[in-house]
Order: structure tokens, then C-alpha cells, then sequence
């Protein structure tokens, strides 16, 4: 039988590594992107810009409802035709009292992000992105509305059925045999309740945090969402979800909103997005400033290497007021110039030119740049932590308490290099004792150390 090539092949692929030629750090593993199911993928409301999902939001959930229904109660009877048609499969979806509330949070997750975040079109895998259900239209007068949809007419604009009719009058629908499934569905759908807009509200406070939380998973994961790494989550759901009436809707069913609110609503986005808004400077008073600081704990993402590397950094910059006057050299230049490269580059630039062979984006620049660095500057590293634990134990600074001395990397470092934090800690001592008598009662050396 022959291999069908089409199969393997394609966009769900990443792109193979070049194994016989490339360089050792460019390796990596060919993974397959993970794709949600079609009822999922991205459907906005006709006729309306993404990021203003939140205006017309009562629409948006109809759509929603209107796609999940038309997989979890199929029609039963052949298409198109009328809504008394397609009675039996209507009103099956109708009673599902889950399947009502999954679409709503699923749809108020996607709009507060939708307009959050400014979500366009070319945010969105094309991969994930369907037609919409369902249209808005500006109607002067507004007459004709069903009265399960009387409540969305929000700045003038009503929504219509997929199929361009504008008289919406349920008559006319009963009449109208050319409707399809979904769109008997979405025209179908029952106004939301007082108790349901609570859950929408919430849902969009979620949705407005969804796609960083997603992007920090995707950087550590390589997935939008993990269960057994939901901490980040987990934290902004106590937050957000206080309201009795709408904790008591979340509790029935936690594990399948969880999975459409922090999965499903966002996935559609594009990766890379999502991992840069993770990653912004300025991401965690953004979230502070939306009212949602729990979102903020964890970002901007920075992977470890590189808080290694600033540890270090930030432990030369504390011992140079403490040897001052000296005529040491004290640097980690080829550690910060790695560094500078790394942040030029945020997390998805351009590589700089003059950067290695071998370097095509973050991750080979903090393999064959930032890792060979600060390799080479560890040894200067430990003797500087020695000079720092000198500095520290002359001001009476408790070095258990001290964030800078119990960096894991510091710490790392100083638990390897114990002949070169003795040599710092004796060279601290030096310098104070040339700082307390004479200038002939004692012999600094002078030292250079410049990796």
C-alpha cells in the first residue's frame, strides 16, 4: 500500500529539524499542533469586528450555543427547512441545561478576549475559523424581533439568521423552508436569564486574562492548558468567581467550563500571540490595572536561563558599591551582551545581525549565547557571591532572608565554586581592613576579573 505523503505532511506539522546538517542546538522534535474540535473553532457574529464581540455579546452566545448544539443534538431530519421542521432536534438542545451553560461561558470567555485584546482576523489560526451563524443589521424601526432575541438589539443593531432574511418575525421563520440546522438554532435561542448575564460578565473578566495565561502554559508546556498545570488559572478563578449565583453555575460543572474557558475560547489564536502578550515588560501591571492581579503572578514569562543569567547580573551590580575605591575590575561582559541580544529580540524579533551561526531565533540564541556565557563567567560569579556574603555579614544583613544571595542560581553556583566564594569572602575582608587602618597596614592585590 502506499504511503499517502498528504497525511504527515502539511501545516499540522511543525517543520523537521535538520538532523544530518544542523546544528545540535536547532534539533528539536517534531510535534504535531494540537487542533480543537470544528464546534470549537472560531465563529464571530456577522457583520461586526471581533474586538467588539462585548457589544453584542447576547448574539455571540446564540452562535456559540447554536454550533455546540448542532453536534451534541443533531437534526435527526434532512436539510433545509423550517423551524417546526426541525422541532424534535431544537428541542432536545433546548433542555440540555449544560450544554446551555458551557456555551455561555465558552462565549463570554471569547468575547472579553475578543475585545480585550483587540483580537483581528489575523490573530486567528485559519486553520480554526469558520463562517459566522450569525449577522448583525441596523433595522429602523426594529419591528418583527422574536421576542427570544428582543433583549440584543444593543447601539441600533439586531441579528439576523445566516440566510439574509430580514424580517425576523417567528411567522415568517415558521414560514421560511430554506433555514438550515444551525441557523433554526441560533434564531432559536432563549434570552438569557438575570442569573446567566452574571455568568457572561464574569466569563468575560476570565476571557480578558485567558490568552496570557495561555501563552505563559504554551511557553512551559507547549499546550494552551494542562490540568496538572492549572495553578495560574486556578488563582484568577478565586478571584473572579465570588458571586454565589454564579459560583454555584461554575461548581456544577468546574472540569468542562475550565476546559472551554481556558482551552477552547482562546485556542483559535495564534500561538505566538498569545506567548507574546505573555511575555510583555509591562503584562503584570496590566493585569493589576484590569482589576485581575492574581493574572499577573507569573509573568512576563522569562524562562530560566535567562533569570539565571539576571541573577548573576544582579549580583555584580550589588557588590560594586561594596569594593568601591579599589582598583579592581569586576564584569560580566560577555554574560550582558548575550543578554542585550536576548532583549532585543523579545520573544518572537528578528535575530540581530552579527549574532552566531547556528542562532534563528530565541531559543538557539539562549543555547549557543547566553548558556556558553554564563558558563564561562560561574567561576566569577561564586568569587563575587563570596564578596557579596562579606559585604552582608559586615552590614549585619541576614543572608537567609536576602533574595538575591538565595536565587537558585546563586545558589547553584555558590554550592560548586566553594574555593572561589572563599577567595571572595577573603578578599571582602581585605578591603574592609585596608578601609578601617592606615593605608600601610595592609597589601590589597589588584584583581582583575572580566570573563
Amino acid at each position: 500500500m502506499a504511503l499517502n505523503i498528504g497525511v504527515i505532511g502539511g501545516a499540522q506539522y511543525n517543520t523537521l529539524s535538520d538532523v544530518r546538517n544542523g546544528i545540535l542546538a536547532t534539533i528539536r522534535a517534531p510535534a504535531r499542533r494540537g487542533a480543537i474540535a470544528a464546534e470549537y473553532h472560531w465563529t464571530g457574529v456577522g457583520n461586526t469586528e471581533i474586538r467588539d464581540a462585548c457589544l453584542v455579546y447576547r448574539a455571540a452566545v446564540a452562535a456559540s450555543w447554536a454550533k455546540l448544539a448542532a453536534i451534541g443534538h443533531p437534526a435527526g431530519v434532512a436539510e433545509p427547512g423550517n423551524l417546526a421542521h426541525y422541532a424534535a432536534g431544537v428541542g432536545a438542545a433546548t433542555a440540555d441545561a449544560g450544554l446551555r451553560r458551557r456555551a455561555i461561558w465558552f462565549a463570554g470567555a471569547r468575547a472579553g478576549a475578543s475585545s480585550a485584546w483587540r483580537i483581528a482576523d489575523a490573530d486567528l489560526s485559519n486553520d480554526e475559523k469558520t463562517p459566522a451563524t450569525v449577522f448583525t443589521v441596523a433595522l429602523a424601526p426594529a419591528a418583527n424581533v422574536p421576542a427570544a432575541i428582543a433583549g440584543d438589539i444593543e447601539a441600533a443593531r439586531v441579528w439576523q439568521i445566516a440566510n439574509g432574511a430580514i424580517a425576523l418575525s417567528t411567522a415568517h421563520l415558521d414560514a421560511n423552508a430554506d433555514l438550515t440546522y444551525l441557523e433554526a438554532l441560533a434564531t432559536s435561542f432563549a434570552a438569557l436569564s438575570a442569573a446567566e448575564e452574571e455568568e457572561c460578565y464574569a466569563a468575560f473578566r476570565l476571557g480578558s486574562v485567558a490568552p496570557v495565561l495561555n501563552g505563559l502554559t504554551l511557553f512551559m508546556t507547549n499546550h494552551h492548558y494542562l490540568s496538572s498545570a492549572q495553578k495560574a488559572f486556578l488563582a484568577v478563578e478565586r478571584q473572579v468567581i465570588a458571586a454565589d449565583t454564579v459560583k454555584a453555575s461554575w461548581d456544577v460543572d468546574a472540569p468542562g467550563l475550565r476546559d472551554v474557558v481556558w482551552h477552547k475560547a482562546c485556542h483559535p489564536i495564534r500561538s505566538a500571540i498569545s506567548m507574546a502578550f505573555a511575555a510583555m515588560d509591562d503584562i503584570r501591571d496590566r493585569m493589576t490595572a484590569l482589576g485581575i492581579g492574581s493574572a499577573g503572578v507569573r509573568v512576563p514569562y522569562v524562562e530560566d536561563s535567562v533569570r539565571a543569567a539576571q541573577a548573576y547580573v544582579a549580583l555584580l551590580g550589588a557588590v560594586r558599591p561594596a569594593v568601591a575605591g579599589t582598583n579592581w575590575t569586576l564584569g560580566l561582559p560577555t554574560l550582558i551582551a548575550a543578554l542585550h541580544v536576548l532583549s532585543a529580540m523579545g520573544h518572537a524579533g528578528a535575530v540581530p545581525f552579527g549574532a552566531p551561526a547556528g542562532v534563528v531565533d530565541r531559543r538557539t540564541a539562549i543555547d549557543l549565547m547566553l548558556k556558553p556565557a554564563m558558563a564561562v563567567s560561574e567561576p566569577a560569579v561564586a568569587f563575587l557571591a563570596g564578596l557579596y556574603a562579606g559585604a552582608c555579614e559586615d552590614a549585619d544583613v541576614n543572608l537567609r532572608r536576602d533574595s538575591i544571595w538565595n536565587a537558585k542560581s546563586v545558589q547553584r553556583v555558590v554550592n560548586s565554586g566553594v574555593g572561589a566564594v572563599a577567595n571572595g569572602r577573603k578578599m571582602y575582608n581585605l578591603v574592609r581592613r585596608r578601609d578601617r587602618a592606615l593605608a600601610d597596614s595592609g597589601h590589597v592585590p589588584d584583581v582583575t576579573l572580566n570573563p
